[in-house]
């Protein structure tokens, strides 16, 4: 029986030629994008493929041919290829991977990988045989990103404001050196659990997970105010604006992107500003609105402790004939005494303002409605002695009174009490006239 053959055999056969030729191999050599090479024990090249010619600065493989391989490669990384190579000698069999710094030609610098992949003998020689990758473009394109990375790490820690990232937990995950000297909070975790719960204060942290709701939702968190405390303790205002952002690593894993801006002297300001907007410019006391907000938070403390209070309304009497015989001068003269007078009967504790032009408003604490009329006459003794007698020739200060009393058991808006002692003043007042 015939003995049946392979189609490789009977072609080997018929033309009595081995398949593959030297001439075929390096033509496939030849095409081969990677670097092939082959070096003695001594390290010089003995066999190169063009890409390797190439990948070294050279147009021709003869450039190359007979030059020891370390040659090529910068100093910084000579030790290490040698290394290499007399391990892939002494074994003969693949080593681990490098990736050494070269020098052209024109002494620019480029990157390669270099893998051996074992000992052969070639010709009554043994030959050490390895394939080389070009790493140049990647080895640039890293250093460029590693360099734009390092720039915007430069410009987000030279930045006046706290940059952050946080997890959906709240979680901090970086921070820039702005954080660092406002928390004390270290970089890339190292300070374990450490959340943004821990620099924002307690009265926020329920607006914190509502508004981490809000940017899950919309991606977007704009000017939200919080107040902050820093590492001595201090606590400050800070504005924070937020952006939804993705992982890197996984598109469906979510970030916040944070910065925390420092308002406490726009807060400061705009409290002075706020000061100055509820006082009266000529006696320094309160004015309408600031003795509205003020009295508004008495009212709610004086119902929680069940504690009376009584509002007193004032008036200048025959004010308009100080101001029309004396002049403007002389009025204000005289407002800023009536102001010194109020002061001294009244407690540091009760609230007094100007309600506007020569009547005055006071909200005296926690004092029994029959007290009143004591208060009264200890102020006008106080007129007609201290005050009123360096006007002697001029004119006399006095007030007429409306009362109304706050209790605590039957509470009434701080509105209906206004409307009560004014309507008692003017009433008193008319009867002065009769």
């Amino acid at each position: 029986m015939k003995k049946k053959v392979s189609n490789i055999e009977e072609i080997s056969f018929r033309t009595q030629r081995p398949l593959v030729t030297e001439e075929v191999s390096n033509f496939f050599l030849d095409q081969i994008t990677d670097g092939i090479y082959a070096v003695d024990n001594s390290g010089i090249i003995r066999y190169a493929n063009p890409a390797l010619a190439r990948f070294l600065g050279y147009e021709s493989v003869e450039s190359i041919l007979g030059r020891l391989f370390f040659d090529f490669i910068h100093k910084d990384a000579f030790s290490q290829i040698q290394n290499l190579f007399e391990n892939a000698m002494s074994t003969g069999k693949e080593t681990n991977i490098i990736n050494p710094k070269i020098t052209l030609p024109n002494g620019d610098s480029a990157w390669i990988s270099v893998m051996p992949r074992g000992r052969h003998e070639y010709n009554g020689q043994v030959l050490n045989f390895g394939i080389i990758k070009d790493l140049t473009l990647l080895k640039r394109t890293t250093l460029a990103l590693n360099k734009t990375e390092h720039f915007y790490h430069s410009i987000v820690d030279l930045s006046p404001d706290v940059i952050a990232v946080i997890d959906t937990e709240g979680q901090i995950l970086e921070i820039n050196q702005k954080a660092i000297e406002l928390f004390g909070t270290k970089k890339n975790g190292e300070k374990e659990s450490a959340t943004i719960f821990e620099v924002i204060i307690p009265e926020f942290h329920e607006k914190t997970r509502k508004d981490i709701q809000k940017i899950m939702q919309s991606g977007v968190l704009e000017d939200a105010e919080y107040q902050i405390s820093g590492t001595n303790g201090a606590i400050f205002w800070g504005s924070v604006s937020a952006r939804l952002i993705p992982s890197s690593e996984d598109e469906t894993v979510k970030y916040i992107l944070i910065l925390i801006r420092n308002i406490a002297k726009r807060k400061a300001k705009e409290e002075q500003l706020s000061n100055l907007a509820a006082l009266d410019d000529l006696t320094g006391l309160l004015n309408r609105r600031g003795f509205n907000l003020a009295a508004e938070q008495e009212i709610k403390h004086a119902f929680r402790k069940q504690e009376g209070m009584v509002l007193l309304f004032f008036d200048i009497d025959d004010f308009k004939a100080i101001n029309d015989k004396f002049g403007h001068a002389e009025g204000d003269r005289a407002i800023k005494e009536a102001t010194r007078a109020l002061r001294s009967i009244f407690r540091e504790s009760d609230i007094v303002a100007r309600w506007g032009g020569d009547e005055f408003v006071v909200l005296a604490l926690d004092i029994p409605e029959g007290r009143v009329s004591s208060l009264m006459l200890r102020l006008d003794r106080l007129l007609q002695t201290k005050y009123s007698s360096q006007n002697t020739q001029k004119y006399k200060i006095s007030f007429s009174l409306g009362t109304a009393y706050y209790n605590p058991k039957a509470p009434v808006s701080l509105g209906e009490l206004e409307t009560k002692a004014d309507a008692m003043m003017y009433k008193n007042k008319q009867l002065k006239k009769l």
